[in-house]
């Protein structure tokens, strides 16, 4: 398959998730809506990017996620000196909140974590591990 497909496979996938989180998680619509844009605003630019972007955030955490380890998201750090997520991390903040909130169950987490390990495959498909 050529990079624009992959490309476009990865960015399929992330749209399935915010489908998912946005019929899942009433209560976080607006974030997740929010959240939404802002990478559709990336995506718009270059398609390429958001993948990029994901790969470098996750790259340190891909050993947790594999794994399944809630560590991931109960010790995610917004970034190391605090303060306003970048562009980088902005979706694992939103799903940290969700992960954290009293409305998720075990079914809920599993969708969240095939959902991360989809998009780390594709991902790996445009950047591939060094």
């Amino acid at each position: 398959m050529s990079l624009i497909v992959h490309i476009k496979v990865f960015n399929d996938i992330l749209d399935q998730f915010f489908d998912y989180l946005e019929t899942e998680f009433e209560d976080f619509k607006s974030d997740i809506v929010l959240t939404r844009s802002a990478i559709e605003f990336i995506r718009q630019s270059n398609p390429r990017l958001v993948v990029e972007q994901f790969m470098t955030m996750i790259e340190p955490y891909k050993h947790e996620v594999h794994d399944c380890n809630e560590d991931f998201f109960l010790h995610f750090k917004l970034n190391p000196n605090g303060g306003v997520p970048n562009d980088k991390s902005l979706l694992c903040v939103k799903v940290r909140k969700i992960w954290m909130s009293k409305n998720i169950n075990n079914t809920h987490k599993a969708h969240i974590w095939l959902f991360f390990h989809k998009m780390i495959k594709s991902g790996e498909k445009v950047c591939p591990p060094k």
